[in-house]
């Protein structure tokens, strides 16, 4: 059963000869944000709400969509957390990637942090630093995007135009099924042991490349302390 999807992009060959250079073509992936602030345009006030599990089976090791009525990892007592997801167009990568946020306020907290970008007047030349540090504690910096900048154009267009034909933020995360769930090995074992059987599933499906290290436990319930977890942002 495949969990995760390839650690490549894949393109149509065709598509490939017909299309340009242009940066930004790329499979929708999410933004790991760690100790090394990340840099970003954020262009769009548009987000998506969406409701994930971690699953730290080496097998999966990501965010996943909860399954809804009879979500396995539910069942196990682990209840999905709240996430706003954003578009940002990333310095580093040249892509418009996928930036997830707690819904959870407080000093440190991504989403109270980044209520900077709300003091900005010309915020899609506004150059946004992101870091996480110790205890998984955020920090936002601002400031005015240098006149030789990369901002982005040909890789947010062709976004745009994406969303427009339905692309969707939630795509950066795996979707599975409760039975395809429950052919995790870590799932499968705890299922088990309470005594919850589910007949066995065909291939997983997954979304586009959105492996994470592990979630943020102050965001999360303190349930899973992996230190180098990318946590929210990754």
């Amino acid at each position: 059963m495949k969990t995760k999807p390839d650690s490549y992009d894949t393109q149509d060959f065709f598509e490939f000869l017909d299309g340009d250079d242009e940066p930004g073509h790329s499979v929708l992936r999410e933004m790991r944000v760690g100790a090394e602030p990340v840099l970003a345009l954020f262009f769009s006030r548009d987000s998506e709400p969406v409701r994930l599990h971690y699953e730290s089976d080496e097998t999966v090791q990501s965010y996943l969509h909860c399954a809804g009525a009879g979500c396995c990892i539910c069942q196990l007592g682990a209840a999905p957390t709240r996430f706003l997801l954003l578009s940002v167009y990333s310095l580093e990568s040249r892509a418009v990637e996928v930036l997830r946020v707690s819904e959870a306020r407080g000093p440190g907290k991504l989403r109270t942090e980044l209520g900077i970008l709300q003091e900005q007047e010309d915020l899609a030349s506004t150059l946004v630093s992101i870091a996480r540090g110790k205890n998984y504690r955020y920090t936002v910096q601002v400031r005015p995007l240098g006149e030789h900048a990369d901002r982005g154009s040909a890789a947010i267009e062709s976004f745009l135009r994406a969303r427009k034909g339905g692309l969707r933020l939630s795509m950066a995360f795996l979707t599975m099924s409760p039975l395809e769930m429950a052919e995790v090995p870590r799932i499968r074992r705890k299922l088990d042991a309470i005594g919850i059987r589910l007949p066995s599933a065909g291939n997983s499906k997954t979304s586009a490349d959105a492996a994470d290290p592990g979630p943020d436990p102050s965001e999360v319930g303190e349930e899973d302390s992996d230190p180098e977890a990318p946590a929210e942002g990754h």
